[in-house]
């Protein structure tokens, strides 16, 4: 996956944020079915951050549809960053990065029901702490999660829907 991300909010006092990015994520996943109503995933993903290359494909479409570019207009197109501050000082930031390990991701899914047409799952997730906050892939601290998944097939048409929440806290620097 691929996403182009900008924020830029510097406030003379109180906490800013500069990101102006390109950031790809891919993962390895290794699935194994426990029993029938049971499965474990086991989720590696690497992550890459960069100025890349989408931010004048974005302005034009935004120009051509009359959208808001936020600003973007206002900073040269491929620029990176990715920082916190706080009333001008750095709190925190990270330098570009290639291909880095991020956090882990333990799930565990169990079938609530399976009917002819409607499925329910629940499932638990555990985020392992492996990735490096130096390169703004992990937070050195375990995170939580819960989703409800539904999933439907009436004739040609098949739906998946997921609801959930995740507890992930912050880097150190930003507590």
């Amino acid at each position: 996956v691929q996403s182009n991300i900008f924020e830029r909010i510097l406030p003379a006092t109180g906490t800013g944020t500069d990101l102006d990015m390109e950031l790809w994520r891919t993962s390895l996943f290794f699935e194994r079915g426990l029993t029938d109503a049971m499965d474990l995933t086991l989720e590696m993903p690497f992550l890459h951050s960069g100025g890349g290359f989408l931010d004048s494909f974005i302005q034009n479409y935004h120009d051509q549809f009359g959208f808001l570019n936020g600003g973007r207009e206002n900073v040269d197109n491929g620029r990176f960053s990715y920082r916190v501050t706080e009333s001008g000082s750095t709190l925190y930031s990270v330098s570009e990065a290639g291909f880095v390990p991020s956090d882990w991701t333990l799930a565990l899914k169990t079938k609530l029901y399976s009917g002819k047409t409607l499925k329910l799952a629940a499932q638990h997730l555990v985020s392992i702490p492996l990735g490096n906050p130096n390169s703004g892939a992990g937070s050195h601290l375990p995170g939580f999660g819960f989703s409800l998944i539904a999933s439907g097939a009436w004739n040609w048409f098949k739906s998946t829907t997921q609801i959930g929440a995740s507890v992930v806290p912050p880097p150190g620097a930003l507590d």
